[in-house]
């Protein structure tokens, strides 16, 4: 005998059976979608009926509240979807869910690199070159500040820093580019010594291979074929294009006239050895004169590295920014223009726009106003029979090349311009594709 239900009457267990099974005629049948299943027999239903009344019944619930549920077409364990170990439940799963797809993410951000490794061009690598530039501007970021924490700058280190800046800054504007690049001038023998041995110590190679591979700037300015065009990028065309050795062997049939030059031949075969000597050798050696060992490390670090990656940087910017920002006053034809900004710091050579429609003028700031100290010091050394025979645009010239480009494209003054239509190298491309896909990964699992 036991009691069960509100009023806790005593009964015999074949009355309470009797009793579960007109209860349980009272509880409609599965679906139909649950039939096609056939997965329990008439008496195995029967027999779930018994088992999950008799577990309410023990556990104190209501005979009345069984009936509800049940009425309601939900089982015990479809009920308990609102309990709270349900809950934790569907939380662990989820958050199961999300660990998978961030462990899957963090594994492809780990094989990222490898991938990028094994399409990155090593072979195309200059490597010569890429570790000669890094290398200097390592060392002017770490051990030149190093140098001055501990040392402090004194006059004379300060003094043969800007000698060694202005010469061969001006070496390579008023040498290489406007006397061997363009012929814009005719000079004597101790104009060509000064700037052919200071150019060299600025190490962008001999003035020979430099000016082979200017005229083929401006012949193919903006195109594939040109060494640094702004086509292929602004890092390309600023120090991508000496990483990599993407425009096969240099040809020399542009530079004939040079060729004839003896001081010009003697230059590009003794380039790197006159490179170390005056760049770093002198001085170094200027330095331990003046001050000891201290004096001399002082020497090579200011006047040498840190002076040689400010001149470099300030030489790029030429190819880079002067393709990007600026105005265009003179020609819309190709991209170059002209800043004022970066003729500052460029001894002049900031007005590219200019001189890339008049390339034959020994001037890039024509404009009275203009800060282009090369074209100062071209004029003030004709005037003691050093240079001679300057080239000159006309003055009509010039202002006719303003009306036509202010009436032709009035919108060509903007102060920026980026052509995003050309693409990056393929590899450079895929790892940007990879990378992205990573993060998308990353942040969004589903």
């Amino acid at each position: 005998m036991f009691a069960f239900g509100r009023g806790g009457r005593s009964c015999s267990f074949q009355e309470w059976r009797d009793w579960s099974e007109s209860l349980r005629r009272q509880v409609p049948g599965p679906s139909p979608q649950r039939q096609t299943g056939g997965a329990k027999s008439e008496q195995e239903r029967r027999d779930d009926v018994y088992s999950k009344i008799e577990d309410h019944t023990s556990s104190g619930g209501s005979i009345r509240q069984r009936r509800f549920a049940i009425g309601d077409g939900k089982s015990v364990a479809g009920g308990s979807a609102n309990q709270p170990g349900s809950e934790s439940t569907k939380i662990i799963s989820i958050t199961t869910l999300l660990l998978k797809h961030l462990i899957s993410a963090l594994r492809e951000l780990l094989q990222a690199p490898i991938r990028l490794t094994r399409q990155f061009p090593f072979e195309q690598v200059n490597w010569t070159t890429s570790s000669f530039l890094i290398g200097t501007l390592a060392i002017t970021l770490t051990v030149v500040p190093w140098y001055l924490w501990h040392f402090g700058l004194d006059t004379f280190q300060a003094a043969l820093f800007f000698f060694m800046l202005l010469a061969t800054g001006f070496s390579i504007t008023l040498g290489y580019h406007r006397l061997y690049a363009h012929l814009t001038f005719q000079a004597l023998q101790p104009v060509h010594f000064f700037t052919l041995i200071f150019g060299a110590a600025a190490f962008e190679n001999s003035a020979l291979m430099w000016a082979s591979e200017h005229r083929r700037h401006h012949k193919h300015v903006d195109h594939d074929e040109g060494p640094y065009s702004i086509s292929k990028g602004f890092f390309y065309a600023h120090i991508g294009w000496l990483l990599f050795k993407l425009n096969g062997d240099l040809s020399y049939d542009n530079v004939s006239d040079l060729l004839k030059n003896r001081l010009v031949r003697w230059q590009h075969r003794y380039i790197h050895l006159i490179a170390v000597i005056v760049s770093f050798v002198l001085p170094a050696a200027a330095g331990f004169i003046w001050n000891g060992w201290s004096g001399a490390l002082g020497s090579f670090l200011l006047a040498g590295m840190a002076r040689l990656v400010i001149l470099q940087h300030c030489t790029f910017l030429i190819n880079s920014a002067c393709h990007v920002f600026g105005t265009q006053p003179y020609s819309a034809k190709c991209s170059a223009r002209d800043s004022w900004f970066i003729a500052l710091f460029t001894m002049g050579e900031g007005y590219h726009n200019y001189h890339h429609e008049f390339q034959h003028d020994y001037r890039n700031g024509v404009q009275p106003w203009n800060f282009d100290p090369t074209k100062w010091i071209i004029w003030s050394l004709s005037k003691v029979g050093l240079t001679r025979q300057l080239r000159r645009v006309s003055k009509e010239k010039i202002q006719l090349a303003l009306q036509l480009n202010s009436s032709q494209s009035p919108a060509t003054t903007t102060e920026w311009n980026y052509s995003f239509q050309s693409r990056p190298t393929p590899w450079l491309e895929n790892a940007c594709h990879s990378m992205t896909w990573v993060i998308l990964r990353a942040y969004l699992p589903y």
